[in-house]
């Protein structure tokens, strides 16, 4: 991030502040999960070109080059915080089994906030043609189901990693 696109980020940030700390407690969190894609710069699909129009992207992203960069790209509500930490364990480890505490992780390393109940986002989420993201591997343990992994793909423009896990993970 250069210095201009800082200084912007900052003042979206305060602008967005100046009207979070005006609204009931009570709302604060989620209203400001409302304003992340103006702090982050608005609509993702469109950049500044350098002569200082418009240019329309493509449909997809740009592949995120690593775990932080996907999760600084997607998210905001707590059920979507959980599908980006899933995408990045894909990204990273493939359809190696994972367990709400391993996702549980790298929302907390992101700073994302997350549903109480992990493990039901995890049993009932279905997107796009209403199959499960998810498929039980085992007592605790989830791994992406083929149409998750096409989700993953199509969405968060992620390829499926082939690292393994620590043996610290659960």
């Amino acid at each position: 991030m250069n210095e201009a696109e800082f200084n912007a980020t900052v003042e979206r940030l305060k602008r967005a502040n100046a009207v979070v700390a005006k609204l009931d407690p009570a709302i604060r969190a989620d209203s400001f999960s409302v304003l992340l894609p103006f702090v982050k710069g608005g609509d993702s699909r469109r950049n500044q070109n350098a002569s200082g129009g418009d240019e329309e992207n493509s449909e997809t992203v740009d592949p995120p080059s690593d775990r932080d960069d996907l999760l600084t790209q997607h998210g905001g509500e707590p059920v979507d915080n959980v599908l980006v930490a899933t995408a990045a364990w894909y990204m990273e480890f493939g359809s190696t089994p994972f367990s709400k505490a391993d996702i549980q992780e790298i929302l907390d390393s992101a700073g994302m906030t997350a549903p109480v109940r992990i493990d039901r986002t995890l049993d009932t989420t279905t997107k796009g043609k209403g199959k499960n993201l998810f498929r039980k591997q085992g007592r605790g343990r989830w791994v992406p189901s083929v149409p998750g992994e096409a989700y993953f793909r199509e969405t968060f423009n992620v390829k499926k990693g082939n690292k393994k896990p620590s043996s610290e993970s659960s």
